[in-house]
């Protein structure tokens, strides 16, 4: 279940990165669509960076603990 969390949060951040690069640079939206996307993208990078931590540390804790 978390490996299906990061890996649709990696997608929502891949997703939104491109769709702020090239929707601002060819498309001109307006401003709160650029900061919608911007708002959930950056949300989702710190969501990802959060569960990447998490995975981690519960990885480490289940090594260490055998």
């Amino acid at each position: 279940m978390m490996w299906f969390l990061l890996a649709v949060l990696a997608l929502i951040v891949i997703l939104g990165s491109a769709a702020i690069i090239v929707g601002g640079r060819f498309m001109k939206p307006s401003a709160s669509i650029v900061a919608f996307v911007f708002a959930i993208t950056a949300v989702s990078w710190v969501t990802l960076i959060v569960v990447s931590i998490s995975l981690v540390v519960r990885s480490f804790a289940t090594t260490v603990s055998l």
